[in-house]
C-alpha cells in the first residue's frame, strides 16, 4: 500500500469522520450544495467518503459513490443507499456516459493528477451530461502560503520534528487528530490547466468563493483574492 493511500484510509479517514461530525454543515458547504440541488437523473459523488454532508442532504442519494478510503465508505453504507465503490477518482469502474451528473467537493486538491479525474470524468458523463467540482486557486497568496507550510512540514527536518510533537501534544490533551505521515497529501491548481481540458465537446462556468466576504460564491473574474473556486463543466456533445 502506497503512503498516500495508507494516509487516506487511515489518518484522514478518522480526521474526516471526527470533523464532520463536531463541525456538521458550514456556510460554504451550504453553498456548495446550492450547486447540485436541481441535479435530476443518475447521478455520481467523487470522493463521497461517508456520505456526509453532501449525499445525505440530497431529498434522493446519488445512483453511486467513489472514494478511495474504505472506512470511510463502510461508514456511509449505514447512512446512504448508493452503491459505493472504493475507487480511485482517476480511474473509476464505470462504464462510458453512465451519468447524467457528477459532483466532487473538498476533494480534488488531494487528487495525484487533477487533470486525469476531469477527463475521466468527462468520460463518464453522458451528452448534456454536468461535472461540478471545487478546487484550491494556486494564485491565492493564502493557499500558497498554507501549501507551502505544507511542503516544509513534510521535507525539512527541523519541521517534521515540529510536527511530530503537535501530535504527541494533541494526543496529550485530546484534542485534533495526529497526523503522522510525510507526506504532500495536498495540492491547489492553476485555473488555466482546467481551461485547456474543456475541450469542445463542453463548455465550462467559474465561481469564486472569498472567505471575507460572508462565504458567498459568486461569478469568478480571475481575482487572485478567492481562495476557492468551484467549477461547473457541461457536456455539449459526445465525445
Amino acid at each position: 500500500m502506497s503512503e498516500s493511500l495508507k494516509f487516506f484510509n487511515q489518518e484522514y479517514a478518522k480526521y474526516w469522520s471526527k470533523k464532520r461530525s463536531s463541525n456538521g454543515l458550514s456556510p460554504y458547504d451550504a453553498a456548495l450544495f446550492e450547486f447540485i440541488k436541481p441535479l435530476k437523473g443518475k447521478i455520481l459523488e467523487v470522493a463521497i467518503g461517508s456520505g456526509k454532508p453532501f449525499a445525505t442532504m440530497l431529498a434522493k442519494p446519488p445512483f453511486a459513490g467513489c472514494d478511495i478510503s474504505f472506512p470511510l465508505l463502510k461508514e456511509g453504507k449505514s447512512k446512504i443507499s448508493s452503491n459505493l465503490v472504493q475507487s480511485n477518482a482517476e480511474n473509476m469502474p464505470f462504464a462510458d456516459k453512465s451519468f447524467d451528473a457528477i459532483y466532487c467537493f473538498h476533494s480534488t486538491w488531494f487528487f495525484q493528477n487533477l487533470g486525469h479525474f476531469v477527463l475521466e470524468a468527462k468520460r463518464v458523463l453522458k451528452p448534456s451530461g454536468c461535472l461540478i467540482f471545487d478546487i484550491m486557486n494556486a494564485k491565492n497568496s493564502c493557499i500558497q502560503k498554507e501549501y507551502l507550510k505544507n511542503i516544509r512540514q513534510n521535507t525539512i527536518p527541523l519541521f517534521i520534528l515540529f510536527k511530530y510533537a503537535k501530535n504527541i501534544l494533541k494526543i496529550i490533551l485530546r484534542k485534533g487528530t495526529p497526523i503522522w505521515q510525510i507526506i504532500v497529501p495536498w495540492k491547489p491548481a492553476q485555473i488555466e490547466a482546467i481551461e485547456d481540458l474543456v475541450g469542445n465537446d463542453s463548455k465550462a462556468s467559474f465561481f469564486g468563493y472569498q472567505k471575507n466576504t460572508s462565504f458567498i460564491l459568486t461569478n469568478y473574474n480571475k481575482d487572485a483574492s478567492f481562495q476557492k473556486i468551484v467549477v461547473k463543466i457541461i457536456k455539449i456533445k459526445a465525445a
